[in-house]
């Protein structure tokens, strides 16, 4: 007896595929028969693809307004560039007013005096509004075109962080702390 489950694929959700068991059902395969005539079925098998990133929360903590901290990243994907043409890595906070508090909560820091820089890149605030996180809130990391040549691949990106210090000067120095989360969007 054949038994066939469902196909889970990580990446763009859960998808249940039962061609197969609905093929051999319909050619009477799901019970013992004997067949007199010799024949061939073709089957089409269709391959889920999926795309993964090696962070999805990271709890940030900035004991200073001059501290930095450094996230690396890894992207990896095997998809069909006929269904997606473009993956973005996306990094966001919750709030846009409030990306980073103090232990206390009385002191908040808004997201858009939160910098990230991106393999080196110039400091950018987190002010985007992107496929994923809140309007005003997030920081695209990074967005691949995909074809034929890299449709199963990966890539590393670094993150940097610092405060805007320059915005931040009458704020107490205390630790703050907070969330930033990592998400991959294709189209």
């Amino acid at each position: 007896m054949l038994r066939l489950g469902p196909v889970v694929q990580k990446g763009f959700g859960c998808r249940a595929s039962f061609i197969l068991l609905a093929t051999f059902a319909m050619l009477g395969l799901g019970h013992a028969q004997s067949l007199s005539a010799t024949g061939s079925t073709a089957l089409k098998l269709r391959v889920l693809g999926s795309i993964q990133v090696n962070v999805r929360t990271i709890p940030l903590s900035f004991l200073s307004i001059e501290d930095q901290v450094s996230l690396p990243l890894e992207t990896a994907w095997n998809v069909n560039p006929s269904e997606v043409r473009n993956i973005q890595v996306i990094a966001y906070f919750d709030d846009s007013n409030a990306a980073l508090v103090s232990a206390d909560g009385s002191t908040a820091i808004p997201s858009r005096d939160v910098l990230g820089s991106v393999n080196g890149g110039t400091h950018r605030s987190f002010t985007e509004t992107n496929l994923a996180g809140p309007g005003g809130a997030s920081l695209r990391v990074s967005e691949t075109s995909i074809d034929a040549t890299n449709r199963h691949s990966s890539r590393k990106d670094l993150i940097q962080l610092r405060l805007n210090s320059d915005a931040l000067l009458h704020l107490p120095e205390v630790p703050y702390s907070g969330t930033l989360h990592i998400e991959v969007k294709h189209y």
